[in-house]
């Protein structure tokens, strides 16, 4: 069984405020063949600290307690291109969608790029807080919170909220699969974007990767009596692995 955790647990738990102890919790691991399922903000979130001067936190303790942990990453940055190629794919033969291959992956700089290997694949050992602290001499700044890109973020969620007369949300996913091909640099199909989209949005277990985080974003557009916090990006950035969990 593959298990993702909150960042929040896993923070408690390898910080020793858990219900059980790291050890404890790698034995239950190995004893029933499962795995912690970690991808890219989880581990940007354990690294919050080295952009912090004032913390006191041991990020590399943190990092090799997880790695010890029995584990696998996802590269959750290819999962909606993989299934708009695909979906064009099959779509363009006739075919009924089928789901993409989970993009599980053993090392950390895997799970980054959205196509291809990474630059570091040449190196044999790759570990994790050495993959961590690799992005941090790059960028001291990388693991802070992306405050304008939230800043954006809200100001897209409220100016769609303002909108009088908003199309529907069946009518908005042809713009949206629009962005993505454009987003993704994805040649447009043959066929035209509408036809590709509404076959898409007509079947939710096509893209559904896609379609989850499409509906997840517009119920959140919808709840208007709810401001969304910073952190709340990052737990919508998970939105779209559930249907891989599956």
């Amino acid at each position: 069984m593959r298990i993702f955790l909150d960042t929040r647990d896993l923070i408690n738990l390898l910080e020793g405020r858990g219900p059980c102890s790291v050890d404890y919790f790698r034995q239950w691991l190995r004893n029933g063949g499962h795995k912690l399922v970690l991808n890219l903000t989880v581990i940007f979130e354990i690294s919050a600290p080295l952009s912090d001067p004032s913390s006191k936190t041991v990020v590399t303790r943190l990092l090799n307690d997880l790695e010890r942990l029995p584990h696998v990453f996802i590269n959750d940055a290819q999962i909606q291109p993989k299934e708009v190629e695909s979906a064009i794919h099959l779509y363009s033969e006739g075919r009924e969608y089928v789901p993409i291959v989970p993009p599980y992956v053993d090392r950390l700089d895997k799970a980054i790029p959205i196509s291809g290997p990474p630059h570091t694949d040449i190196y044999i050992n790759f570990g994790l807080a050495e993959t961590v602290y690799t992005i941090w001499w790059v960028d001291r700044n990388a693991f802070r919170w992306p405050e304008e890109q939230v800043k954006r973020l809200l100001s897209g969620i409220a100016l769609d909220r303002s909108m009088p007369n908003a199309p529907t949300v069946a009518q908005h996913f042809r713009e949206k699969l629009r962005r993505d091909l454009k987003l993704y640099n994805i040649p447009h199909p043959q066929s035209g974007v509408d036809d590709l989209a509404d076959w898409i949005y007509e079947t939710p277990t096509r893209c559904p990767a896609v379609r989850i985080g499409y509906e997840v974003y517009h119920q959140i557009r919808r709840n208007v009596g709810d401001q969304p916090a910073a952190s709340d990006f990052g737990d919508f950035a998970h939105v779209q692995c559930l249907p891989m969990w599956i």
